[in-house]
């Protein structure tokens, strides 16, 4: 019988399961549209609470927006300001989506009552992101994802006190991981051809491996990474062959995909995790 190795992505953060990517909020700085990778007004326990109270139960909700809202804010004289809370409402009767905002007044009762002044978001404290043009990065998870500018917002008490400005962008197109599974473990197959004759006793067994906190140079080489092989029998004889031979393929991939990201040089994905199901055909 001919043996081989079939191999199986098993888990990459970007792609973990039940993990959801979030809408963000809008935000208008000087007057330009940008998106407002947070929601302020869940950091209010209390704001948040009345808004959702306020709002229709038929309001369309999703996982990439659980809540069913879109604040719209905006800054000024260096502020946070609320300007409006938009929601949606799903017709059955004609099929469409229409769009409705919470009135000013409700949104200025909810603020005074939580003990703020309308409508300066001064309970928000911390740094905000907001970004516009193209997506460089994505996870499939809340707001972990990156766009080609990015402006980060300081404040305090609603009040910008600091900023800076990242442009991102892919410096290296090589390997990674798509999230396609089937041109996933096509890849990663041409990658690890660890012959299975090699390791008779691995037959049936599955072998996880883990390449974690990849590090690599502007020009997608790798220059550092910690490699985790499991194996189910600890004290496998052939254990140290087999991790010797996958961290040479490992050494052997290049480039990987490197992007500029916030200032930092990086792997688009810090950490890969596989599995190696040694099988008989």
């Amino acid at each position: 019988m001919k043996k081989t190795i079939l191999l199986t992505i098993l888990l990459l953060s970007a792609f973990s399961a039940g993990a959801t990517g979030q809408t963000g909020d809008i935000i208008y700085i000087d007057g330009e549209k940008w998106v407002l990778l947070d929601k302020p007004i869940v950091h209010d326990s209390v704001i948040h609470h009345e808004i959702l109270a306020a709002l229709p139960e038929d309001r369309t909700t999703s996982t990439a927006n659980w809540d069913g809202y879109t604040a719209v804010w905006s800054i000024k004289d260096n502020k946070l300001v609320l300007d409006s809370v938009k929601y949606r409402i799903y017709h059955k009767d004609n099929g469409q989506n229409t769009s409705h905002f919470l009135s000013k007044f409700s949104l200025e009762n909810i603020i005074k009552n939580a003990g703020y002044e309308p409508f300066v978001a001064s309970w928000y404290n911390g740094t905000m992101r907001v970004a516009k043009g193209e997506r460089i990065y994505y996870e499939h998870s809340g707001f972990m994802r990156n766009y080609e500018t990015e402006l980060h917002l300081k404040f305090e008490k609603g009040e910008v006190v600091d900023k800076t400005l990242y442009n991102n962008k892919i410096l290296v197109d090589g390997f990674t991981i798509t999230g396609n599974l089937i041109e996933d473990m096509k890849m990663i197959k041409e990658l690890f051809p660890v012959n299975p004759n090699e390791y008779p006793e691995l037959k049936g067994k599955k072998i996880g491996v883990s390449i974690k906190d990849i590090k690599v140079d502007a020009e997608g080489n790798l220059i550092d990474y910690i490699l985790e092989v499991h194996v189910a029998d600890k004290h496998y004889a052939k254990f140290q062959q087999l991790e010797d031979e996958i961290n040479n393929m490992v050494k052997a991939i290049k480039p990987w995909k490197t992007l500029l990201i916030n200032g930092e040089i990086r792997a688009e994905y810090k950490s890969i995790v596989f599995g190696l199901n040694f099988d008989e055909r």
